[in-house]
């Protein structure tokens, strides 16, 4: 069995006891807050575990090339990413100024997570695509 087969193995396994653990709490006579604050350890283990496979699966699989243009290409890519995120963050800061927006530290560093994720994403599959990085 290979390590990100364990490690999918695993994070299905903690996410089954976090929804376990929940449902006690709520059966218990908890509420949804307190099922909330009782797993939201589970929840940072859970993602952490998922990273990890998805990690190893993709160096099982070959996913990472070492080829010149494929680092090129990812270079650009991230480095536009990069600023595409800063642009964001300033907008976030124009809009926390303003007052135009309340947004919570959980709600940004999420939309921020979000912003470079699909930034990055959409360069790297242009990039990939157009075959060169000019």
């Amino acid at each position: 069995m290979k390590l990100w087969h364990k490690l999918t193995i695993l994070w299905i396994a903690v996410a089954l006891i976090h929804l376990v653990w929940g449902t006690a709490v709520i059966l218990g006579g908890g509420t949804l807050e307190d099922a909330k604050a009782a797993t939201y350890s589970l929840n940072a283990l859970t993602i952490i575990l998922i990273s990890l496979s998805v990690f190893a699966m993709a160096k099982d699989k070959g996913w990472f090339q070492n080829d010149e243009r494929t680092r090129k290409t990812a270079g650009i890519a991230f480095m536009y990413a990069y600023i595409i995120t800063m642009v964001f963050l300033a907008m976030l800061l124009f809009v926390e100024h303003f007052k135009i927006l309340q947004l919570t530290a959980i709600q940004v560093i999420g939309a921020v997570f979000v912003v470079m994720l699909i930034a990055a994403n959409l360069l790297l599959g242009y990039y990939d695509r157009s075959g060169d990085a000019q």
